[in-house]
């Protein structure tokens, strides 16, 4: 498992479904670092417990997503439309919260230069599903926001 992580986000979902409703789970920890500094490309299953934790009940948990997120966009390990597919999946099926969400991508883009340009590159591939997603416009706001402190 340790060559890839998606076999071990496939066996963190049930804790990473816990997450969603409790302030305390244990492991997550481990993988969102894992994740956040493997260098083996990221898969589907790495990329939706990416997107789960991003709507954690526990702020430690979501800074940590955005921290994951920051460094993978650093190292240019991040894979923004695959993982736009993933997080657009979750919220079109009302798997995590918008607000959450939202706030993780924001602290990840507020990292670093970087990584604030590969999360408006997410956002531009959500665009396409943003009328479906439940508060989807806060979704554009964050892109113009962004778009305009890049620019």
């Amino acid at each position: 498992m340790q060559n890839n992580l998606d076999y071990a986000a496939a066996q963190m979902m049930p804790a990473l479904v816990t997450a969603l409703y409790t302030r305390t789970v244990f492991g997550l920890n481990a993988l969102l670092y894992a994740l956040g500094s493997t260098p083996c490309p990221l898969g589907a299953p790495s990329y939706s417990a990416l997107g789960i934790a991003a709507s954690a009940l526990a702020q430690d948990i979501r800074a940590l997503t955005a921290e994951s997120l920051a460094h993978l966009a650093e190292r240019g390990m991040l894979d923004p439309a695959q993982f736009a597919e993933e997080v657009t999946w979750l919220l079109l099926h009302q798997d995590v919260l918008t607000n959450r969400v939202l706030g993780t991508l924001q602290d990840a883009a507020s990292i670093s230069p970087l990584a604030g340009w590969r999360i408006v590159q997410v956002l531009e591939n959500m665009l396409p599903a943003v009328s479906d997603i439940n508060r989807g416009g806060s979704f554009v706001q964050l892109l113009v926001q962004l778009a305009g402190s890049t620019a």
